[in-house]
């Protein structure tokens, strides 16, 4: 009998656990003791709770691990699971993006100064740490202009802010009091795509470019593959997402590259180095055959390249992203079950609830999931789809 490959994944969730017990792994699992949920401690062959953002605790387990297991892979798909896991594949001499590259695409400010420097798709930008530093930003850029996270996720706490009074008004007094510094960029107008790559030794494949819907606080509603661009968008798109993984120094596996196209052509807004979320993988799987999940969890190298037939010729997915108030009625959510162009449906409210304002992506209150002859089609049967939900708020 063939002895199970051993993988460490840290802080991702109960599906990818799944994943990676499907394709075969002995998974060893890594998680926050708050979010460890009974089917982790099913699926996991062990099953560590530690602060992983704690560099030290991290260490001293790799110190175990390297004693007590063959370690084949280190994976995470979660934003605060990256750095975690290139420091232990680090420690434990398995093949990874160096904690640099990590580093740099998870420091939004690192990685806008880097890219200055190369002269890629360059976007102004200051640290803040005060109120004066917004102001002073505007007399040189003017408005409107973007202040966020260094290292923020989700679409949270980014704010688009057009004027001195909305600066006043709108801008969060413990932003700027705490001392913790911030980034100010300018604002990039133009229509928004991510790009979803693979890169092995360095050679990066553009697998999909994904078409985005973004609210005006930036939290993304819908998502469509492919992208409606033309050929020469494309391939300057590609282009800039090559030469800024080259540049950042990604080596292996996937990356999720968010771009806007303006007049001067693409523009790079941000990247991780893992799968998109927001359900992107299960787009470009149906679009494409390509599962990047099972070609991330792969440290030696059997899935990669592997494609399943097309089922689609577009697919979309929306967010229900309703405005604020009480749900009086809706229909079953299962009205959609049978509905031939759903794929895939989550409705996460009922008459009675209560809905708050759209402030970050886990505010959104579900999703629908469509395939059609083409992502504009795909898309439209999601505003159809949503329809027959008829949801009524008050």
């Amino acid at each position: 009998m063939m002895k199970r490959k051993k993988i460490i994944l840290i802080g991702s969730y109960t599906h990818h656990l799944e994943r990676a017990v499907m394709q075969g792994y002995d998974v060893i699992f890594i998680q926050q003791k708050n979010k460890i949920t009974p089917k982790d401690l099913e699926l996991a062959k062990e099953v560590y709770a530690i602060d992983f953002q704690n560099p030290d605790s991290l260490l001293e387990l790799g110190s175990y691990f390297k004693k007590a297991h063959l370690i084949e892979g280190v994976f995470s798909f979660t934003e605060n699971g990256l750095i975690p896991a290139a420091i232990l594949a680090e420690n434990l001499g398995v093949e990874s993006n160096s904690l640099n590259t990590v580093h740099l695409l998870k420091n939004k400010l690192e990685m806008r100064k880097h890219l200055s420097e190369k002269g890629i798709a360059g976007v102004s930008c200051r640290e803040g740490k005060q109120l004066e530093d917004v102001f002073s930003f505007a007399n040189a850029y003017g408005y409107p202009l973007v202040v966020k996270p260094i290292e923020g996720t989700g679409s949270q706490g980014i704010l688009l802010l057009k004027s001195n009074e909305e600066v006043f008004t709108n801008l969060p007094t413990w932003l700027y009091e705490n001392g913790v510094p911030f980034l100010i960029e300018e604002f990039i107008d133009g229509p928004e795509f991510s790009v979803e790559t693979f890169s092995i030794n360095g050679q990066h494949q553009v697998i999909a470019i994904t078409q985005k819907e973004v609210q005006e606080n930036f939290v993304e509603i819908a998502h469509s593959v492919p992208a409606i661009i033309n050929k020469e968008q494309k391939q300057l798109i590609s282009n800039t997402v090559h030469a800024f993984l080259d540049t950042v120094g990604l080596r292996h596996g996937p990356s999720h590259t968010e771009v806007k196209w303006t007049r001067k052509g693409p523009k790079i807004i941000e990247s991780h180095n893992r799968p998109g979320g927001d359900r992107i993988t299960d787009l470009v799987c149906m679009v494409y055959g390509i599962d990047l999940i099972a070609w991330t969890l792969d440290p030696g190298g059997g899935n990669k390249f592997i494609r399943y037939p097309s089922t689609a010729r577009g697919a979309a997915i929306r967010f229900l992203a309703l405005p604020p108030g009480t749900v009086q009625s809706m229909n079953p959510p299962d009205i959609l079950k049978h509905v031939p162009f759903v794929v895939k449906y989550q409705v996460n409210i009922r008459p009675g609830d209560r809905i708050g304002a759209i402030k970050k992506s886990s505010d959104r209150q579900g999703f629908v999931m469509t395939i059609g002859e083409s992502s504009q089609t795909a898309l439209e049967a999601c505003d159809r789809a949503i329809q027959l939900l008829d949801i009524c708020i008050k």
